[in-house]
């Protein structure tokens, strides 16, 4: 073990979750022009639910590039966009608490979705929940 370990905010790779912003802007503003309110609790759990889902796409993505050697300092594909964080290839001991961030990503974003059930009408809720767990599969795999 190193004497310090990297912050949970790099090991999700907390720099990207800037990559939400743009869906779901776009997203809000489509459900403002579809419905003319804004909804707060709306909005906040979709939130919950995209960063969830992004971090655990981030975190899975670290551990199979990792497996897979993709991640390894020598990796000619390796770079600060592509290839992951590279915390795994330096820290392999990391493992299962990368695991661990992942299912809590996805856990969390499972929580948003439930919550979003109570806030939409029932007639979405099919599309809300197929969407929700193709995300959850990519996000995964």
């Amino acid at each position: 073990m190193k004497d310090r370990d990297p912050s949970i905010l790099q090991m999700v790779r907390a720099q990207f979750l800037i990559g939400i912003v743009i869906p779901l802007t776009i997203g809000t503003l489509t459900a403002i022009a579809v419905s003319g309110v804004f909804h707060v609790a709306g909005f906040l759990l979709v939130l919950v639910v995209g960063l969830g889902l992004h971090v655990s796409t981030d975190v899975y993505n670290d551990i199979y590039d990792t497996k897979q050697g993709a991640d390894t300092k020598g990796s000619s594909t390796r770079n600060y966009y592509s290839g992951g964080s590279g915390i795994l290839a330096e820290n392999p001991y990391l493992m299962k608490r990368m695991y661990m961030l992942a299912r809590l990503g996805l856990l969390f974003s499972f929580l948003g979705m439930i919550g979003l059930l109570f806030v939409i009408d029932r007639g979405l809720w099919v599309y809300v929940i197929f969407i929700y767990l193709v995300s959850a599969f990519l996000s995964k795999y």
